[in-house]
């Protein structure tokens, strides 16, 4: 049976005429494949990804010894951003905040320095100190982040946020 087949193949590739459509669909596919390539290698650079910006972990630490400052290292990933807020969450409860106008370009790290964090209403007294938020030796508190697309002017939640201990100086 075997040799009946190849008879028959050899008989099609030995007569021209049979070949030709075989050889039309073999020009056609690779036209298609080649198409295909063009248009991906022109479009694939030009495909907007989102930005994302991570605070590296094991970053956050205090920036002076009256436990008001923050120091964080900032990693912007994938495309041009910026960072425009940062809150501090202690038990869930927004404890501080600080409006900021950091730009970042792609695959950019950056260290961050927070002078002082806005006490927000609900903050115990002692955790105050002319409006600013002082932080607490040994407790545990969430730093949140939220940046958008370079430029972009509307207000995005997109945010990242990392848990720290926070150790005074």
């Amino acid at each position: 049976m075997d040799s009946v087949h190849s008879m028959k193949l050899s008989k099609i590739l030995k007569n021209r005429k049979a070949m030709t459509p075989l050889m039309i669909g073999l020009i056609v596919a690779a036209s298609v494949i080649a198409v295909l390539f063009v248009v991906m290698a022109a479009v694939i650079p030009v495909m907007k990804q989102e930005v994302y910006m991570q605070i590296r972990i094991g970053s956050i630490k205090a920036n002076s010894t009256d436990s008001i400052s923050l120091v964080f290292r900032v990693m912007c990933d994938y495309d041009d951003g910026d960072l425009w807020s940062i809150e501090v969450y202690k038990d869930s409860q927004l404890y501080g905040t600080k409006n900021v106008e950091e730009s970042f370009v792609r695959n950019e790290m950056r260290t961050i320095g927070l002078p002082y964090l806005l006490a927000e209403e609900g903050v115990p007294i002692g955790e105050i100190s002319s409006g600013r938020l002082v932080f607490q030796n040994g407790e545990s508190y969430v730093l949140r982040i939220y940046f958008r697309t370079a430029g972009d002017t509307e207000t995005i939640d997109l945010y990242s946020e990392l848990a720290f201990v926070f150790s005074s100086i």
